[in-house]
């Protein structure tokens, strides 16, 4: 999977300073995922973090989207943000 580096960047950005979320060095990678079995962002947490998303990027989720943001990893979200940044939605 091809990410834009720049949104992965962003999306851990979001992750370590906006949410301020403790992160170990080399703990936050492409692989890691966002809730459980990864960095254990919590639903309220998960909210948060596509909120975030949504206005760094300028685009919009369901409430259905945000809360499946759990079950991605860090390069997943990515890659699905840029597809959607790409159709324009």
């Amino acid at each position: 999977m091809s990410t834009d580096p720049d949104i992965e960047h962003e999306i851990r950005k979001i992750i370590e300073v906006d949410l301020r979320w403790p992160v170990s060095q080399g703990e936050l990678t492409s692989a890691t995922k966002l809730g459980q079995d990864g960095l254990n962002l919590d639903s309220v947490m998960i909210i948060e973090f596509g909120i975030r998303v949504e206005q760094r990027f300028q685009t919009q989720f369901s409430d259905e989207e945000i809360l499946g943001l759990a079950d991605r990893t860090v390069g997943e979200t990515a890659e699905y943000l840029r597809q959607r940044l790409a159709d324009g939605s």
